[in-house]
C-alpha cells in the first residue's frame, strides 16, 4: 500500500470527504486529490497535519506500510527519518542481545558436552575397598595382611592366627574417587583398614544427559545466528 492509498483509505474510513479533510489539514483539495493519487508527496508540515486530521499516531500509520517503501518514498520527511533511525538502533540492540544469547547458549552448550563427555563433575570410575575385620587398639592396622606375624612371638603366631580367623568379618566398599592403596575408619571397637582391590567402570546416565542437552544448546544456538542473519539480510 502506497501513501496516498493509505490517506484515502484512513479518509474513507474516518468518514471524511475530500474537502473537509484538505480543510481539516489546511492544504487545497487539488493538493490533498495529488496526494492520495500518489502524483505528489508531502512535506513535513503537510504530513503532520494530515496525521492529526486523521487523528492517527505516526509509528501507526507508517507500521502499515511496507518499509521498503516507507526508506524509500517517504524518508525526505523528518519525522519519517527519525522514526526509521529510531527502528535501526532498536533493531541494533536486539540484534547485539540474540547475538549475545545465542553465543552464550553455545559456550553453554560446548561446557555442559565436554562435562559429559570428559565425566568431569560426574565420574564412572569405581574402586573397590576391602576390610577384613575390626583392629583393635594397639593392634597394627595390616593384623590381617600380615601384620599379626610381625607383632606376636614365632611360638605363639598358630594361637593368635586361630583366634584372628574367628575374628574374620569382610566389608566391601564402593568409592566414586580413589583413597589410594588404603585408609582406615574408626568404627565401634576399634578400627577398619580398608586394601584397594580393583575398580571398574560403571556408566552413568547424567553424563549421557549433559551430552544430550548440550548438543540441543548447540543446534539452538546456530539456529539463533542461522535466523538473525535472515532476519537482517530481510530488513537490509
Amino acid at each position: 500500500m502506497t501513501f496516498g492509498e493509505k490517506i484515502k483509505q484512513l479518509r474513507n474510513e474516518t468518514g471524511l470527504s475530500q474537502p473537509q479533510l484538505a480543510t481539516a489539514a489546511e492544504i487545497e483539495q487539488s493538493y490533498l486529490s495529488k496526494l492520495e493519487n500518489d502524483r505528489s508527496l508531502p512535506s513535513t508540515d503537510v504530513f503532520r497535519r494530515l496525521l492529526q486530521a486523521l487523528n492517527i499516531e505516526l509509528s501507526e500509520f507508517l507500521g502499515q506500510l511496507d518499509k521498503h517503501y516507507v526508506k524509500s518514498q517517504l524518508s525526505h520527511i523528518s519525522d519519517v527519518e527519525n522514526w526509521l533511525l529510531k527502528r535501526q538502533a532498536a533493531s541494533g540492540v536486539n540484534s547485539r542481545r540474540w547475538l549475545f544469547g545465542s553465543s552464550l547458549m553455545m559456550v553453554l552448550a560446548v561446557t555442559l558436552f565436554f562435562s559429559g563427555y570428559s565425566k568431569v563433575l560426574f565420574s564412572e570410575d569405581q574402586y573397590r575397598y576391602l576390610s577384613k575385620g575390626i583392629v583393635l587398639p594397639g593392634e597394627p592396622m595390616d593384623l590381617f595382611d600380615g601384620g599379626l606375624r610381625r607383632s606376636v612371638p614365632h611360638e605363639e603366631f598358630e594361637e593368635h592366627f586361630t583366634k584372628l580367623i574367628l575374628r574374620y568379618a569382610p566389608h566391601e566398599l564402593t568409592l566414586a574417587e580413589s583413597r589410594g592403596a588404603g585408609f582406615h575408619i574408626q568404627v565401634e571397637g576399634g578400627s577398619r583398614y580398608y586394601n584397594i582391590t580393583g575398580s571398574y567402570n560403571r556408566q552413568r546416565l547424567e553424563n549421557a544427559v549433559l551430552q544430550i542437552i548440550g548438543v540441543g544448546l548447540l543446534v539452538a544456538g546456530l539456529m539463533g545466528f542461522i535466523l538473525e542473519y535472515k532476519l537482517q539480510r530481510r530488513q537490509s
